[in-house]
């Protein structure tokens, strides 16, 4: 990826956090009207509409959740939450219950694919809770926030790449 590209995807964020009209959203979903709204479209400070890239949806939901002050944002995915390492390699891995913004942050900057670190860096400069759950089965998930009263451990999971 050339420079000027990388630059320019660097600094594209979500079009809703800049064009959203929460009062209108809100009046729509009162009615009853479950609004569709693309979740992975960008645009750069030269005004250049673009995809954002991979989390791009993560990041768009984060930025709605906090422009309609939703009291959470839920992130459903193909696994049940954040687990202590990935389930698909590590067949012992354990769900974790909840984590702090830090803790994910650390975890998606170095490989965990769960999340991208630009939505899990939104919600905590934003102060956006984040739920972690499954697609397709009714369970808890892993919550995200900046709580303190979490248990102390040393090692909340550990990620690798393939690379």
């Amino acid at each position: 990826m050339c420079s000027q590209w990388k630059r320019v995807f660097q600094k594209l964020v979500p079009m809703s956090s800049f064009w959203l009209d929460s009062k209108i959203l809100k009046n729509e979903i009162k009615k009853g009207v479950t609004p569709v709204i693309a979740g992975f479209q960008g645009i750069s400070d030269e005004f250049r509409i673009s995809t954002i890239g991979r989390g791009g949806s993560d990041t768009t939901a984060v930025a709605i959740a906090y422009k309609l002050n939703a009291d959470r944002c839920d992130i459903h995915t193909d696994v049940d939450g954040v687990f202590t390492a990935d389930p698909k390699w590590v067949k012992k891995a354990k769900k974790i219950d909840q984590l702090t913004y830090d803790e994910m942050l650390e975890m998606a900057s170095v490989g965990a694919q769960v999340l991208e670190p630009r939505s899990v860096s939104l919600a905590k400069n934003n102060n956006v809770i984040l739920w972690v759950k499954s697609s397709f089965k009714n369970i808890k998930g892993t919550k995200i926030t900046n709580s303190t009263k979490l248990e102390k451990r040393n090692v909340s999971g550990i990620v690798f790449s393939k690379n």
